[in-house]
C-alpha cells in the first residue's frame, strides 16, 4: 500500500485520481480548500470501504503559511508518504510523480 498526496483532490482529475488510488487499496491524502467537498470525499471513500485510508486536509494552498502548515501535518501524520500528485487549477497533472 502506498501513501499518496493529491492537492486539488476534491474536483475533476484530482478527484478521479483519489478515487482510483483508493480503489487500488492505497492510502490517499487529499488537500482542498472547501470543507463541504472534503466531507463529500470522505463519504465517497466510505462507500468504497476505504474510510480508514482516506484523509482530507483543508487548506488554501495559494497562501505560503497554509503550505507550511500542511507540510508539518503531513510530516507528522504520514511519514510513509512517497508520492505526490499536485493538480493545478488548469487541471494539468504532474504524471511523473504518481
Amino acid at each position: 500500500m502506498k501513501t499518496i498526496l493529491i492537492t486539488g483532490g476534491t474536483n475533476g482529475i484530482g478527484k478521479g485520481l483519489a478515487r482510483y488510488f483508493l480503489q487500488k487499496g492505497d492510502c490517499v491524502i487529499v488537500v482542498g480548500s472547501t470543507a463541504a467537498k472534503g466531507e463529500k470525499f470522505n463519504l465517497e471513500a466510505q462507500k468504497l470501504g476505504a474510510e480508514a485510508r482516506a484523509h482530507f486536509l483543508q487548506a488554501d494552498l495559494s497562501l505560503i503559511q497554509e503550505n507550511l502548515r500542511i507540510i508539518e501535518i503531513i510530516k507528522n501524520r504520514f511519514p510513509s508518504l512517497r508520492s505526490a500528485c499536485p493538480v493545478r487549477s488548469s487541471s494539468k497533472v504532474q504524471h511523473n510523480l504518481c
